[in-house]
């Protein structure tokens, strides 16, 4: 991307989401907040359509006079979000600071580099497997907040390594998904979203996703990385 080109950045928080219409590195041409939706019960599907309107409207607030070249997301980290084989929501959209943790203990997962394993998607599996026992877990699509809404814009189950580490089942030391991890809570690795770089271009905006967020069909959608990684690149605390 060029310096000049325009860039729509999102942050998608556990308290709002907000979005920046970007011109350069320190142009800013729009902002927007959105309050995070709240409707997250087990279950219920409505809360997969109340994010998705959550963010698209920010997305669409700073792009009424100005279409990005490019979007880019950093997401809150951990969380549960699975889709069928058809690419379809299934089950609840739970965010990683709502501990859902099964009573039965927890698979170790100090591997991923997760700092509290209550958050990953691994422990929300395990929860919804001991609470339903007709729960087949090798029957969905594993990911988070951010793999839910980087599928939603481009059709692609698509993870950074940062965010696939909150999950729970990364292996930072092998710098993918964890052999162990995978065999200990009966998950194949096809179930895990891809894992690129954030700098990395997934995928373009669908039509249906373009209409909602005001933005041109095809846009292209960079991988972006969670809010905490997102936070020391921003502030210069990186190595």
């Amino acid at each position: 991307m060029s310096e000049n080109q325009i860039i729509c950045a999102v942050d998608v928080g556990s308290t709002f989401i907000k979005a920046t219409l970007r011109n350069g590195v320190d142009n800013v041409i729009a902002r927007s907040s959105v309050p995070y939706p709240r409707d997250t019960a087990e279950g219920d599907l409505r809360a997969h359509d109340s994010l998705w309107i959550a963010f698209t409207s920010a997305i669409h607030e700073v792009c009424v006079n100005h279409k990005p070249d490019a979007i880019i997301i950093s997401c809150q980290m951990a969380g549960l979000s699975m889709i069928d084989d058809n690419g379809m929501s299934i089950g609840p959209l739970i965010p990683g600071v709502d501990m859902r943790i099964p009573r039965n203990g927890m698979v170790d997962v100090r591997a991923s580099g997760c700092g509290d394993e209550a958050v990953s998607a691994v422990a929300k599996l395990l929860w919804l497997a001991e609470i339903n026992p007709a729960f087949d877990i090798r029957k969905v699509r594993i990911g988070g907040i951010k793999e839910f809404l980087l599928q939603r814009l481009t059709g692609r189950w698509v993870t950074d390594p940062a965010s696939a580490s909150s999950t729970g089942f990364y292996s930072v030391a092998q710098q993918g998904w964890s052999a162990q991890t995978l065999k200990a809570t009966n998950v194949m690795a096809s179930q895990l979203p891809d894992i690129e770089e954030m700098g990395t271009i997934v995928g373009r905006v669908l039509l249906a996703a373009a209409e909602s967020c005001g933005v041109h069909v095809g846009t292209p959608v960079f991988c972006g990385l969670g809010d905490g990684p997102a936070a020391n690149i921003s502030c210069g605390a990186i190595g």
